[in-house]
């Protein structure tokens, strides 16, 4: 009641099956956020954990118990990832294979294992700094260092990414922000990377050839993300077609999974970034019904995965369901948060 009382102007409270709850004075919304803040970090000490809602027009702050954290299943977490490495490497593997025997055509010396494991290497290394992001920026606001499960697939992507079971709600839309945002970046730039030297270690062929290959179906066509095309007329114009090397494919799909990832839909990255920023519902409704339209153009498979998130995995609010995303993160993330969609976007 003290720590209450000192942080908020109270205007009534009252005893629940859960406990007190207090109803308080609407202030300013930075000052309310600041407060809340303070607030929750104060009762996760104690073992509690505050809400702040709008029942009606009146602000209610009420408290319920900190969930007993069970130790974190360690051996599945390992059995996933040991089982991700195996159908990365295999789809590495056959991506290798093929190519291999492409470019025997052309007399091009290619190690098939050498090249798996790369294309391995380059796409856990992405997924695991994505992870890592989300990793900081939870320990920043308090929460837990938490393993990854990723995600095995089949060929010819070997993985869907990886995702983490949090068990910390988030306190605000501010941490929402931070979430969403530091898997993406952190993942973006190592995908960069790799597809910088994935691009450097593929080769051209002459375009007759590159047809021929088309044709027979020996070869087929991988949407491009914007900065990876980018980045091919930056290294200097080749005549041919580009036959992407395994690595450069790593980077590819590395992308092309991040840019899944931030699609405003649900509990994925996009879905965080988009519900701190946006409060109305209907608003987030609609824009992540479009977002699933453009992940059918990119692959129905995921399309439909993200309708089943969208459908049956709704995203919970935060403790404080009452102020907004602050303005520096609300300018600053979103404009990242828009670079790094419209830079990861697949092109026809």
């Amino acid at each position: 009641m003290i720590k209450v009382q000192s942080l908020f102007a109270v205007k009534d409270y009252y005893l629940t099956s859960d406990g007190v709850e207090y109803i308080v004075a609407e202030e300013d919304e930075d000052k309310m956020r600041e407060n809340f803040l303070l607030l929750a970090r104060f009762c996760q000490e104690l073992g509690y954990i505050p809400k702040m809602f709008k029942y009606g027009k009146e602000v209610h702050i009420k408290f319920i118990r900190y969930p007993v954290i069970q130790d974190q299943k360690w051996k599945r977490a390992a059995l996933l990832f040991l089982a991700t490495v195996c159908t990365v490497f295999l789809s590495g593997y056959l991506l290798s294979l093929g190519t291999a025997k492409l470019l025997s055509e052309l007399n091009v010396p290619f190690n098939t294992t050498s090249q798996a494991v790369l294309y391995s290497l380059g796409l856990l290394l992405i997924l695991g700094v994505h992870e890592t992001g989300h990793m900081i920026s939870k320990l920043k606001w308090g929460g837990r260092t938490e393993l990854p499960y990723f995600i095995p697939f089949i060929p010819p992507w070997g993985t869907l990414g990886a995702i983490i079971s949090s068990r910390k709600i988030p306190i605000n839309r501010d941490e929402l922000m931070d979430l969403g945002i530091s898997g993406p970046i952190a993942g973006f730039l190592v995908a960069l990377i790799v597809s910088f030297f994935g691009i450097m270690t593929s080769c051209y062929v002459p375009g007759d050839i590159a047809k021929r290959w088309a044709q027979s179906g020996e070869v087929s066509e991988l949407p491009m993300p914007l900065v990876t095309v980018i980045m091919e007329k930056m290294l200097g114009s080749h005549e041919g077609v580009l036959l992407l090397s395994p690595l450069a494919i790593s980077g590819v799909i590395g992308l092309i999974i991040t840019f899944l990832n931030l699609l405003p839909v649900s509990q994925l990255d996009g879905g965080h970034v988009i519900y701190s920023l946006i409060r109305d519902d209907r608003k987030r409704m609609v824009i992540s019904i479009i977002s699933v339209g453009l992940a059918f153009m990119i692959s129905p498979a995921m399309a439909l995965l993200l309708i089943f998130f969208m459908v049956f995995v709704p995203h919970p609010p935060p403790l404080d369901e009452c102020t907004g995303v602050s303005r520096g993160r609300r300018i600053i993330g979103g404009l990242i948060y828009a670079s790094l969609l419209i830079m990861c976007l697949p092109m026809p």
